[in-house]
């Protein structure tokens, strides 16, 4: 690879002779066309970095007294008794440029499914000069994790969290990426641009359990303190620089963000529902706030799953019955002090099965019987909503085929 300064010369030994016979000797270097470069002592005295970009040949001359080289620049120009071995071709390469990339530097939030490309033509090239290029992507310590046709046709969602980087290569027929697995084994005559550095950044929410079946539950509205117990919430898995708990409504909206979720006294609320969250994120994380919704969060971050909150009103009195069930469950509105009321049915996800409403007149008894034989295993809450004054009653019941 000639041109870069730094000395270009064949090993010693690294040619051999042999079946030569002759009174005189010499070694020839011409170019392709038989020109005469030069007549070194030796192949190894020569230093090809001070030539230009070309092939030249290597020769050895046997010749007798009778050939002068006097006014000869070209082999076929030798006159007398001589011969010429086979030649050794030494191929120069130019140094390459591989040019100098503009654009970035890249943040993706990888392993949430969804692709991470570079848009198409955020990196520029500019001055690059070579016979072949390539792009490389290589991790922080220069291991090769890549050589794509453009880097917009990487997807980082797929790779770990981390650093890596886009370089554009440069190099000569004399390169190859056989075996080459970090960018400083790459051997012949190449050059790397500038680096444009992309970071994978990856949050978990992580996983949280606590109460009974992730269920707590109060009777709200009595003036007594309705706090989760200390540490009777378990967090695991999460990772994130950043880490934050969420308490939201049934539909998402933020209620509050509390340092620890056995900070909240859920008597202050009203009756109703609402959930626990661990949130995960990294820095520029927006949308979290009071009375925003964890829906429209931006940034890179994860949710947990979440722990549900039953708030039940104090002053409300309702009987469900048989608990377990499998085929009916009744509801005992006896006690309940308004006329219409809303059921609802919702499953641990939150997902509504059931919603009708009832004039208390129309039941026999004021009990509503409800069919949930086709309902799975497991845990499910009724909620009854006072549609005079809008309070909210939420029950626990299960569905069990054992049962």
């Amino acid at each position: 690879c000639v041109g870069d300064g730094e000395a270009d010369n064949i090993p010693a030994d690294a040619i051999t002779l042999s079946g030569n016979s002759s009174t005189n000797e010499a070694w020839v270097v011409t170019d392709d066309q038989g020109n005469i470069l030069g007549l070194p002592a030796t192949p190894y005295d020569v230093n090809f970095d001070e030539a230009p970009a070309g092939t030249c040949l290597v020769w050895h001359l046997g010749y007798e007294d009778n050939v002068s080289f006097d006014g000869v620049t070209n082999a076929s120009e030798l006159m007398g008794c001589y011969a010429l071995s086979n030649p050794i071709t030494v191929n120069r390469y130019a140094q390459p440029t591989a040019g100098v990339l503009e654009g970035g530097p890249f943040e993706f939030c990888v392993g949430d499914g969804e692709a991470d490309n570079i848009p198409a033509d955020a990196i520029t090239l500019s001055g690059n000069s070579s016979t072949n290029e390539a792009w490389v992507v290589t991790d922080d310590q220069g291991n090769i994790l890549g050589l794509p046709a453009t880097p917009y046709d990487v997807n980082f969602d797929e790779a770990p969290a981390g650093t890596c980087l886009v370089w554009h290569l440069g190099y000569e027929d004399n390169v190859s990426f056989d075996g080459v697995t970090n960018a400083s084994e790459l051997m012949g005559c190449y050059a790397l641009s500038n680096p444009i550095t992309v970071t994978r950044k990856h949050t978990e929410g992580g996983t949280i359990s606590g109460g009974e079946d992730n269920t707590f539950t109060f009777t709200v509205g009595d003036g007594e303190a309705d706090i989760i117990p200390e540490d009777s919430i378990t967090l695991s898995d999460n990772v994130g620089t950043n880490s934050q708990w969420v308490i939201t409504d049934e539909d998402g909206i933020i209620l509050a963000l509390p340092d620890s979720p056995y900070d909240v006294n859920f008597d202050e609320a009203p009756a109703g529902n609402c959930l626990i969250w661990h949130l995960s994120y990294e820095d520029g994380l927006e949308g979290a706030e009071v009375d925003g919704n964890a829906a429209d969060l931006v940034g890179c971050y994860s949710l947990s799953n979440s722990i549900i909150v039953v708030r039940n009103a104090a002053s409300s009195r309702i009987a469900i019955y048989p608990n377990p069930t499998k085929g009916d469950v009744t509801i005992d509105l006896k006690d309940f002090g308004s006329r219409d009321v809303r059921i609802s049915i919702f499953n641990l996800q939150q997902i509504r099965l059931f919603d009708q409403q009832y004039n208390r007149r129309s039941l026999l008894n004021d009990k509503a019987n409800l069919n949930v034989s086709n309902y799975l295993d497991g845990v499910y809450f009724v909620q009854i909503i006072d549609n005079r004054t809008g309070n909210k009653f939420i029950k626990r019941f299960v569905v069990s085929s054992e049962n």
